[in-house]
């Protein structure tokens, strides 16, 4: 819970809340049921102390919910067992309907059968995120395609140095996906990637992928058009992008950011696994 919380919290961007020194989480108390958390952190303008409370305690609700960490808030409702399963089915009905729409609407995925769809529904996760959140962090090594099903992202190039500002790249509307490059291959993040409304993301990790990938042998050759017609002209991009890499190491120039972590062996992995088959208080 600690970790969590003061990893997200050193991500996030609030104003009047100042970056350094970061804000720590500590265990305050062992109550019923419940372990009692506090997040300090410095207060650049006391005016503001209210509000900047409030920010922080929004940040925190959306990591747990992220991390599935559920709030032990008091209930004073008896539910039986039908009850409940009643419950959870027609929430998990509501969510596929929602993540089926947004899957149908993106070309990555439009050749895709329905039940292809719900399959690879079933392999996403929810990641939602707040005003200010960054997403995915320039430089970061990651295994994951992130799609855009709420909420609008703004994509940025980190500055080189403290005196320099941000390069703003693009804003994108849902739906949508980024990411892919690090699906595939596991290479750093391009780009910065930040929210800048509250934003509701679908996860799908490699291994996800390649769990979905294994329904290709039952249709090799209809998937094998689909795999060559979404994905294969990333993997091209990217392993283009890796040679010039090279080639610029060579000749001792600056490395691109699309290949700067991403190995030869690592794009033929990719293309082979593929082609196969509690309450918070502020200060």
């Amino acid at each position: 819970m600690i970790a969590v919380v003061e990893a997200a919290l050193a991500r996030v961007e609030i104003a009047h809340a100042a970056a350094s020194p970061r804000a720590i989480c500590t265990c305050r108390s062992f109550d019923d049921n419940s372990i009692r958390y506090a997040v300090l952190y410095w207060l650049a303008d006391p005016v503001f102390d209210l509000a900047t409370d409030s920010q922080i305690r929004t940040h925190v609700f959306a990591t747990l919910a992220r991390h599935h960490m559920e709030m032990p808030l008091p209930r004073r409702v008896l539910l039986t067992p039908d009850a409940v399963s009643a419950q959870h089915d027609a929430t998990s009905a509501r969510e596929l309907t929602h993540r089926l729409d947004v899957l149908s609407r993106l070309k990555l995925f439009a050749e895709l059968t329905e039940g292809e769809r719900r399959a690879l529904a079933a392999e996403l996760r929810d990641a939602p995120y707040v005003t200010g959140d960054v997403i995915s962090r320039e430089g970061e090594v990651s295994d994951s395609l992130f799609i855009l099903a709420a909420g609008n992202v703004e994509i940025v190039r980190d500055a080189s140095d403290a005196l320099d500002e941000r390069k703003h790249l693009a804003d994108m509307a849902p739906p949508d996906h980024f990411g892919e490059m690090g699906l595939l291959t596991g290479q750093a993040r391009s780009a910065t990637v930040i929210a800048r409304e509250d934003v509701l993301c679908y996860r799908l990790e490699k291994r996800g992928l390649m769990r979905f990938s294994r329904r290709g042998r039952k249709s090799p050759k209809r998937w094998r058009r689909w795999w060559q017609r979404a994905w294969l002209p990333t993997m091209r991009r990217c392993r283009r992008s890796m040679k010039s890499h090279g080639a610029s190491a060579r000749r001792g120039l600056p490395a691109s950011s699309c290949g700067a972590s991403a190995s030869s062996s690592t794009w033929r992995n990719a293309s082979a696994g593929f082609a196969s088959r509690a309450p918070f208080s502020g200060r």
